[in-house]
């Protein structure tokens, strides 16, 4: 002996699956956001430091360019695994963008450049001393606003 529900009790359980599906979705997609702001939170500052750090040991290495090279070229390939790891983790999309124009200049960009392990096509080597010099004053800016845009966050907390 089967009971058979009325129609009504029929469509408010199929309403509340459909609602109950739209919640857990809803949910899920707040969690993907708090579990992205508190990486950012946390993470920004560390990668801002480590960019930094990486960024202030350029000049001695770029003062030899016209003879040596390889110790630049490896500083730059640091610069470049932070900006890589910065990127999905920046709000600001100017920051964003000129991060990605750093990260062109960097390793050459392109279609298939997925990360700075596949940085070896770079033309950054036949540059100019002027160049990359001009090169590092662009991520000593980016430095530095990526710093002001930390100290704004703070002060809105």
């Amino acid at each position: 002996m089967s009971m058979k529900l009325p129609t009504w009790a029929q469509d408010f359980a199929a309403i509340s699956s459909v609602l109950g599906l739209v919640v857990t979705i809803w949910l899920l997609w707040e969690a993907r956001k708090l579990k992205t702001a508190c990486l950012r939170r946390v993470r920004l500052p560390q990668l801002h430091d480590a960019l930094k750090d990486a960024v202030e040991k350029l000049p001695m290495p770029l003062a030899k360019w016209q003879t040596d090279r390889r110790e630049a070229l490896y500083q730059f390939r640091q610069v470049s695994a932070h900006l890589d790891d910065l990127l999905p983790k920046l709000d600001d999309r100017r920051l964003r963008v000129k991060a990605r124009e750093l990260q062109k200049q960097l390793c050459g960009g392109g279609f298939w450049r997925v990360s700075s392990l596949r940085c070896r096509g770079s033309r950054l080597n036949e540059r100019s001393a002027d160049d990359v010099w001009q090169l590092y004053s662009e991520l000593s800016a980016f430095v530095t606003s990526l710093n002001n845009l930390l100290e704004d966050s703070s002060w809105q907390q």
